[in-house]
C-alpha cells in the first residue's frame, strides 16, 4: 500500500518521523514531496494520505490547516482516498467530514478549517475495504479466469 505524507513545513520533525516509522513498521511504501517541482501525480497514487499539520492547528473544536497540506487534504478526500490528519497530542488520526475555507484566509496556518471529524484507530488506518467489504490485498478480490478462459489454458 502507498501512503502520501502530506506535511506542513510548520510541522514538529518528531511527528513526522513518528509516522514515517510506523508505516514502514507496517510495511508500506511512503510516498511525500520533498521540494522542487510539485508533482500533482504523487498524492492520486497513494491509497491513504497522512497530513501531519503544525501542532498548534489542532483544537478541541476544530483543526487549522494551511492553503498546501489544506488543499490536499480537499482534493484527496473528492477523490475518494482514505484521508486523516495526525494529531500528535493523542496519536489518533482524525479523518475529516468537515472541511470548511476559513474566513480568516491566513494562507501559511488557517486557510481551511476541519470542524468535523472520525477518528480512526491505527491498527485500522490501512484497513480500506473494496464495494463487496473485503481488504484489498484478500485473496477475495483477484480477478479469477471465467471456465471459456480456463479451456484456453
Amino acid at each position: 500500500m502507498k501512503v502520501y505524507v502530506s506535511k506542513s513545513n510548520h510541522a514538529s520533525i518528531d511527528d513526522l518521523l513518528e509516522v514515517r516509522t510506523m508505516v514502514e513498521k507496517e510495511g508500506h511504501e511512503t510516498l511525500e514531496f520533498t521540494g522542487g517541482n510539485y508533482d500533482p501525480n504523487l498524492i492520486k497514487r497513494a491509497d491513504v494520505i497522512i497530513c501531519i499539520p503544525p501542532r498548534s492547528s489542532i483544537y478541541d473544536d476544530h483543526i487549522r490547516l494551511g492553503r498546501g497540506i489544506g488543499s490536499e487534504v480537499v482534493g484527496a478526500k473528492e477523490r475518494g482516498q482514505r484521508t486523516v490528519v495526525y494529531d500528535y497530542s493523542s496519536k489518533k488520526y482524525l479523518a475529516p467530514d468537515e472541511i470548511l475555507e476559513s474566513e480568516n484566509a491566513d494562507w501559511k496556518f488557517d486557510f481551511y478549517r476541519c470542524t468535523k471529524w472520525n477518528e480512526i484507530k491505527q491498527d485500522e488506518l490501512f484497513n480500506i475495504g473494496t464495494a463487496d467489504g473485503m481488504p484489498q490485498d484478500s485473496p477475495l478480490n483477484r480477478i479469477l479466469p471465467n471456465q471459456d478462459e480456463l479451456d484456453e489454458i
